[in-house]
């Protein structure tokens, strides 16, 4: 479900809805998800690892893609027809938790703009961050080397249109060297035709090459 982005463009990634539990903390089951409520929210899926566990190598997984109106309800896209389906082989299996650990993951360091102040940017002038990004860690013996891919600040929200369903959304993107001691990020600002920032993410992509990528991302609802 990508939701009413007016200024979405052909070659932008789909958001996906998100719904809330009772904790607070944002889940994207189409079952449950509510794009009014919530609007489009990360676009990564997440898997406990129980989930983690019933996926298998070489066993192929389809994903329907809708381009209607199933989103303006929770579970909408159900009485619709896919409008493309697209299967494909997983290559291999994520990481569990055991296998590598939640202190190895990439993250934006401790030096430079914190992250209260990129989302405090995000919400308002935009401006310009730097980090001191720390590479993923930990990795099992047996893993392909893993480095940084890109940086990105991402932000959504309403657009000033009388009708509700209407947002806006933009993205900023950095591919930094790997051994980069400092990265500079753009962070972009609220859109002038946008009331508020209802969403924001700051996200650090890292890749191995060979299908298999770790993302660290702040998301703030």
């Amino acid at each position: 479900k990508a939701g009413a982005y007016t200024n979405n463009t052909p070659f932008e990634g789909a958001r996906i809805c998100s719904y809330k539990n009772t904790a607070g903390t944002a889940f994207y089951d189409a079952d449950q998800a509510d794009c009014i409520a919530n609007g489009g929210g990360s676009n990564h899926w997440y898997f406990s690892d129980t989930g983690l566990a019933a996926l298998s190598v070489g066993q192929s997984y389809t994903f329907e893609l809708y381009k209607g109106n199933g989103w303006m309800t929770v579970n909408g896209q159900n009485s619709e027809t896919p409008n493309a389906t697209y299967s494909d082989s997983l290559p291999a299996v994520p990481y569990n938790a055991t296998q590598f650990p939640s202190t190895g993951f990439a993250n934006f360091g401790s030096t430079g703009t914190t992250l209260a102040e990129a989302i405090t940017m995000i919400k308002g002038v935009g401006g310009t961050a730097t980090f001191s990004p720390v590479n993923v860690s930990g990795l099992p013996a047996d893993a392909n080397p893993i480095a940084r891919r890109t940086i990105w600040g991402f932000s959504s929200g309403k657009a000033l249109s009388t009708d509700a369903h209407n947002n806006l959304r933009q993205i900023k993107r950095t591919y930094p060297n790997n051994t980069d001691a400092v990265v500079t990020e753009t962070i972009p600002s609220k859109l002038a035709a946008m009331s508020i920032v209802s969403y924001a993410e700051l996200g650090f992509s890292s890749n191995d090459r060979n299908g298999r990528s770790i993302n660290t991302i702040y998301y703030f609802q």
